[in-house]
């Protein structure tokens, strides 16, 4: 027991490593996308006077935005420490990430052990020059997560927070789960886990779920009775319900903003199909990553891609049920990859991307479990341990290969995520018919002092819907910071026709005209007694 211990601090050490190791890039990146508004924009997370705001008002309700979607306390709590630690030094947000990155690895390392175990797999792989067996295939299971790229989005974004938080409450409340008897002190804590998962991120709520589906695999013989059931699952059942009271008095509802009010209730569920396709690619699949999929909806059931998606969700889920006569571990790990992604397949309720790599996060741990056993049970249908070193040897580097790959993946992934205009920048290339993407990449542009190519995006967005008031404000500011001040107001002026009381068209025109020393005209837009800086813009203009 002690040599597989000490085995055991051996993988987790190397862990631990390769966490940092692939990661180490996203200490010099900033902030980024939604961090400059729910980090540098959020008094929140400044004053632990919030705590109680944090804890019964909406993720956004500090921007008193409206309806929203999000019930995240414990994310503005996560925000108010790291401030209170570093400050606003990005680097600081991006070491906890890591390091939160990196005790989920563990988890999964620990977690894979207890699954394999249960095929006797801990005996199947060894290493000849350690003295002890070493745990390989749930080593390895983890090192494929730390590296997979499709996490890089929840890693190397300090906003990515949120699933790495409640993965890291789900995973130990399921590892005790499991490992304890119900009713024991380590039971309660698992309880306990899960409500903070719940506080980080809804999609926690699908812990009791696989837990169910844990039991009913693993050890159906030893829960006999309905009061059994009732023992296990009634605090989590417990713990969801006051965790939905507590998200129905933030938010007014449990999730009362619509997304994509544009589909019925009929497209919402057509739309599950190709969606939850798209997820199993990216898995399978971790190229071509962005941080904005626009969504490309089906209409219709007789349309291609709908036929195609359906055959494969319903192929799926017959292999499902099919792999459960013979492998449990196969059977278990596939329902891992799909019930955590179940609040991701609700379109209505999801964030302006519908689909997210983000998402996969959780997902991903049950993805590289099953892979890690699928590459063990061919390493052993083709007797490579028995037949000699070429075997081993043959498998060793393919496998050293595929790892270099994804680490290598990873790290170019992260570079990305470095500043708004390697992020923006990278997105608009995958996703150009995003108007979001777009106006974002222009105000990267606006931001890095490029102000030629902002203006060029705010056209180019502008051609395809004059209608949009911040795109021509924006375009309005651009221009008069390239000293084109006549053009700047003809475009604020088209704001004003359209929306005569713009507090943003009014101030930027008035702004404008003081600049071309035009002061009583710039007296007709700007409300001096709103503002102290536009008082002394005014007195200024006047002399």
């Amino acid at each position: 027991m002690r040599k597989l211990y000490n085995s055991k601090s051996i993988a987790i050490t190397i862990i631990l490593i390769v966490s940092f190791g692939v990661y180490a890039n996203t200490l010099f990146n900033g902030f980024v996308h939604d961090d400059n508004e729910q980090v540098l924009e959020n008094p929140w997370i400044r004053d632990s006077r919030y705590i109680p705001d944090i804890m019964f008002g909406a993720v956004w309700a500090f921007k008193k935005l409206g309806a929203t979607n999000y019930y995240r306390p414990t994310m503005n709590l996560t925000y108010m420490a790291e401030y209170h630690i570093f400050g606003l030094k990005p680097w600081g947000w991006h070491l906890v990430n890591i390091v939160f990155h990196a005790l989920n690895s563990i988890m999964v390392f620990l977690i894979a052990l207890i699954i394999f175990n249960k095929q006797a797999m801990l005996n199947l792989l060894q290493i000849q020059n350690l003295k002890s067996q070493f745990p390989i295939p749930a080593f390895i299971a983890a090192i494929f997560f730390v590296v997979h790229p499709v996490n890089t989005e929840p890693v190397a974004w300090v906003a990515g927070v949120p699933e790495l938080t409640f993965t890291l409450f789900y995973l130990p409340s399921f590892y005790l789960y499991i490992n304890y008897s119900v009713g024991s002190k380590s039971y309660i804590v698992a309880v306990i886990l899960f409500f903070l998962g719940a506080l980080s991120k809804e999609t926690a709520l699908t812990l009791p779920i696989l837990l169910f589906i844990y039991d009913y695999v693993f050890r159906r013989d030893s829960i006999k009775t309905f009061s059994d059931y009732i023992k296990r699952y009634l605090p989590f059942a417990i713990i969801a319900g006051l965790y939905m009271l507590l998200r129905i008095y933030a938010l007014n509802g449990f999730a009362p903003f619509k997304r994509h009010p544009e589909l019925n209730s009929y497209q919402y569920f057509i739309n599950i199909f190709p969606l939850f396709i798209q997820y199993l690619e990216k898995l399978l699949l971790p190229v071509n990553l962005n941080a904005f999929h626009v969504l490309h909806p089906v209409y219709s059931v007789l349309e291609p891609r709908f036929v195609i998606s359906l055959l494969l969700t319903f192929s799926f889920f017959i292999f499902v049920i099919l792999i459960k006569k013979t492998n449990n571990v196969v059977f278990f790990t596939l329902l891992w990859i799909f019930i955590p992604l179940l609040p991701a397949l609700y379109i209505p309720g999801v964030g302006e991307a519908t689909f997210a790599e983000r998402y996969l996060y959780l997902p991903s741990a049950g993805f590289v479990i099953l892979s890690t056993y699928m590459l063990a049970m061919l390493f052993d249908k083709l007797g490579c341990y028995n037949n000699g070193k070429f075997f081993r040897i043959v498998f060793v580097i393919s496998l050293s290969v595929i790892i270099a790959l994804c680490s290598a993946g990873t790290v170019k992934r992260s570079f990305v995520w470095a500043n708004d205009l390697t992020l923006w920048s990278d997105t608009v290339k995958k996703s150009p018919d995003s108007i979001f993407v777009n106006y974002n990449l222009g105000r990267a542009y606006q931001e890095y002092g490029l102000f030629d190519n902002a203006i060029s995006a705010y056209r180019d967005i502008l051609r395809r819907d004059p209608s949009l008031i911040k795109v021509r404000n924006n375009l309005g500011v651009a221009l008069g910071q390239m000293g084109l001040y006549a053009e700047a107001i003809a475009e604020f002026k088209k704001v004003l026709l359209t929306a005569p009381e713009d507090r943003d068209a009014r101030r930027n025109i008035g702004l404008a005209y003081i600049n071309i020393k035009d002061c009583d005209t710039a007296r007709n837009f700007l409300k001096p007694e709103d503002d102290i800086l536009i008082r002394q813009f005014l007195d200024k203009c006047s002399k």
